[in-house]
């Protein structure tokens, strides 16, 4: 396995922890915890997972093996996702699947 292949396969992994600690929210509460650490929220959890998936991605950037986007294409990305998150919820809610809260 190559260096790049290693720190792709751990962006992926984190991606996974994430997700994890995602599901793990839905099922026990954004403000509940593990029984044995009170201290570490489900919501804090996943905020550590996404900068831990942060760090490698600043790592795959540094050395070169991927290309951060510019600050504008940034923006434009981020933009355009709350803009298509937005739209699809609003179908959700004329469909009866998302409710109005």
């Amino acid at each position: 396995m190559t260096h790049s292949e290693n720190l792709l396969i751990i962006a992926a992994e984190e991606c996974a922890e994430i997700q994890q600690e995602i599901a793990k929210a839905l099922r026990f509460g954004l403000q509940n915890h593990h029984p044995e650490k009170p201290e570490l929220t489900n919501e804090k959890r996943i905020m550590q997972e996404f900068e831990q998936l942060c760090a490698v991605m600043d790592m795959l950037a540094e050395e070169g093996i991927i290309h951060p986007l510019s600050d504008e294409e940034r923006d434009a990305v981020h933009k355009e996702k709350v803009r298509a998150v937005k739209s699809w919820k609003l179908y959700s809610k004329r469909i009866g699947v998302v409710e109005t809260v």
